[in-house]
């Protein structure tokens, strides 16, 4: 399989046209279509249709899609591995994090890193979905929850957080404290939305799920403990208990803790082709030291 074919797959997929695919990758329209017309024939099947807007995937475009984003990422990442291992090293390491990391620890841990390992070079960027990370070359995922995105990673659980619901003292003073259940459905409700989960069902513990309304979701962390210190509502999210979080934010307390609270890991993904290296493997001990000591 050619992988500039594939990735004229991919970027019509992202794009939802052939045009805007086209002028993502900077080739013309006909050698575009030309690498999808290849792909088609080597999968022996139609991978795109036509649309009224552009061009939508067939149910085998989906299915190649899916796959061939973990294909590329790999190959991106066998070139780093080769480069690293004559000599070369990674040049530029790129850490892709979920919207919403608190940037307190993320520029302490940015510090620790540039302190520890002197001379690295550090591209960090955010993303609501760690599928969006497979699109370029990256060294290093931090992620909330079990999911992984598709291909060989090393997965280390670096620390659990609890998820409970947190309101202000002061909107408990001038709202009242739920009691019950049902008490929430007469309070504004900001709901924390990780991936692959409904922000209108809420997480209850022993499993049941509560049906709600929210005011705002955002799959943002940070914004929604900010939102709730500053008494706009009762907000689900995950809480690392760092004394930064108290400092920034103010007091949040929890609501209804005995029927809402589940643990949450925080991961970090590292691709296997990377992992056995010398500067992959300084870095995941910087890390989990760091988060150990914090």
């Amino acid at each position: 399989m050619n992988l500039d074919d594939l990735r004229a797959l991919l970027a019509v997929a992202d794009t939802g046209s052939v045009l805007g695919a086209a002028e993502a990758l900077r080739i013309s329209r006909a050698t575009l279509r030309r690498r999808v017309a290849d792909l088609e024939v080597q999968a022996g099947a139609q991978l795109l249709q036509p649309t009224r807007l552009g061009a939508s995937l067939t149910p085998a475009g989906v299915e190649l899609v899916a796959h061939g984003r973990a294909l590329l990422h790999e190959a991106t990442i066998a070139l780093a591995a080769a480069r690293e291992a004559s000599g070369a090293g990674l040049g530029v390491l790129q850490v892709a994090a979920p919207v919403g990391m608190p940037p307190l620890l993320m520029s302490a841990l940015i510090s620790e890193a540039r302190g520890r390992l002197p001379g690295m070079r550090i591209h960090l960027r955010f993303y609501s979905d760690p599928y969006d990370c497979l699109r370029e070359e990256v060294h290093l995922i931090f992620h909330f929850g079990a999911r992984v995105p598709r291909g060989a990673w090393m997965t280390t659980v670096l620390m659990r957080m609890e998820e409970h619901l947190l309101a202000a003292p002061d909107y408990l003073a001038a709202h009242g404290t739920p009691q019950t259940v049902e008490d929430l459905a007469r309070h504004t409700l900001l709901s924390w939305s990780p991936t692959d989960e409904d922000p209108e069902r809420w997480p209850m513990t022993g499993g049941a799920a509560l049906a709600i309304s929210p005011a705002l979701v955002s799959p943002d962390v940070h914004l929604m403990r900010q939102c709730a210190s500053q008494g706009m509502g009762i907000a689900r999210v995950p809480d690392a208990a760092l004394p930064a979080d108290t400092e920034e934010f103010g007091e949040l307390v929890p609501v209804l803790p005995a029927l809402f609270c589940r643990s949450i890991a925080c991961r970090a993904l590292v691709p296997e082709g990377l992992a056995v290296l010398p500067q992959s493997r300084a870095l995941m001990a910087l890390v989990r030291s760091f988060l150990g000591e914090s």
